[in-house]
């Protein structure tokens, strides 16, 4: 059974699910399950020092455009 709503069954493919099951030493055959909860965020902070390397901040903000 699934717990999620139908207008969320696009998120899906995004969320990691493999490393999920894993971190609950779950088996990889089963399904996800719900409940799948979609935040939509107002600012996002991504830090990731590796970026450096590349010549990028490691800090990249995203704002939600009104």
């Amino acid at each position: 059974m699934r717990y999620y709503h139908l207008d969320f069954a696009h998120y899906w493919p995004a969320f990691r699910r493999q490393s999920d099951h894993v971190e609950r030493s779950r088996s990889l055959d089963e399904p996800q399950s719900g409940p799948l909860v979609v935040i939509e965020a107002e600012r996002i902070v991504y830090t990731e020092h590796w970026l450096r390397r590349e010549g990028f901040s490691p800090r990249q903000f995203w704002t939600r455009t009104p």
